[in-house]
C-alpha cells in the first residue's frame, strides 16, 4: 500500500482513523499531526465544506441515486478545477509537479 505525505489530517470522528491505525498494527501510520473537529462545527472543517459545496453544484442535497459515471465526472471536474491556493493550477497539475 502506498502512503501519501500529508501535512496534517483533520477528522470529525476519530473512530475510523483509530480503527485504520489499529488494522495496520501501529499507531504510527501517519507521521503528521491529527486534528479533531467538534461535532456541528462546520467552520472547523473549511476545506471539507468547500468540497461539499462543489459537489452540490452537480448533486443537489437530497439526491439519492447517482451512477459511477456521474461520480467519476464530478471527481474529474474537481481535480481539474483551478484553485487560487495553487496559483490557479488544478490539483491534478500540482500532483504531476511532484
Amino acid at each position: 500500500m502506498s502512503w501519501w505525505n500529508f501535512k496534517k489530517v483533520m477528522t470529525s470522528n476519530p473512530l475510523p482513523l483509530t480503527m485504520a491505525m489499529n488494522l495496520q498494527g501501529s499507531l504510527e501510520v501517519v507521521s503528521c499531526p491529527v486534528y479533531y473537529a467538534h461535532a456541528y462545527a462546520s467552520f472547523e472543517r473549511g476545506t471539507n465544506e468547500n468540497h461539499n459545496r462543489m459537489i452540490r453544484r452537480h448533486l443537489p442535497k437530497g439526491t439519492t441515486k447517482t451512477t459511477p459515471e456521474e461520480v467519476a465526472a464530478i471527481e474529474y471536474w474537481m481535480n481539474h478545477y483551478p484553485r487560487k491556493m495553487f496559483n490557479y493550477k488544478s490539483s491534478y497539475e500540482m500532483s504531476l509537479a511532484g
